[in-house]
């Protein structure tokens, strides 16, 4: 972990762009100082709605809310310094972060399709997750996702780095 996090703080420091997903949410916080645990709240199974907050640039796509994919039990526990929050619900108070001119990281899985997410947790049914909240995540996989809006803040924001646009930490 902590050559990982030496190279996330490198990459900062140089100023290469990043986008963390999941683990790569958590370890981005824990490389610049925030701090990740194993949520008290139990498991983030399928589509979570996050409020948004902070979201990066002027983006004619802001979301009232974000609904993507989740499938985890840690999270970001204390923000780091400098990072700005940009989605966060009850369950997970820090499910988007924001670091201006160098990252954005989500702790759900807009990656994910609703096949692969449902596949995934009835693997783990009785394994790695109760059936209880196997049931409750799978429930939960086919509801409506907006992951869409972080692939056009990426895009833009990748755009940015290339410098064909405005800055987003420049907004």
């Amino acid at each position: 972990m902590a050559p990982l996090e030496d190279f996330i703080r490198a990459c900062h420091s140089q100023g290469v762009r990043m986008f963390g997903i999941c683990f790569g949410h958590q370890i981005i916080a824990q490389a610049m100082g925030g701090t990740v645990r194993k949520s008290e709240r139990g498991w983030g199974l399928g589509v979570n709605d996050y409020a948004v907050e902070h979201w990066p640039g002027a983006l004619a796509t802001r979301p009232d809310s974000l609904r993507i994919q989740a499938y985890h039990q840690d999270q970001v526990v204390e923000v780091p310094p400098g990072a700005r929050r940009i989605a966060h619900s009850d369950f997970c108070p820090n499910a988007g972060l924001w670091y201006p001119g160098f990252a954005i990281s989500v702790q759900g899985h807009p990656e994910f399709p609703a096949d692969y997410a449902a596949a995934l947790i009835a693997a783990r049914r009785g394994t790695a997750l109760s059936a209880e909240d196997a049931d409750r995540g799978l429930l939960a996989v086919r509801r409506d996702s907006n992951a869409g809006v972080l692939a056009s803040l990426l895009a833009e924001v990748l755009r940015d780095a290339r410098g064909e646009g405005p800055a987003a930490s420049d907004r």
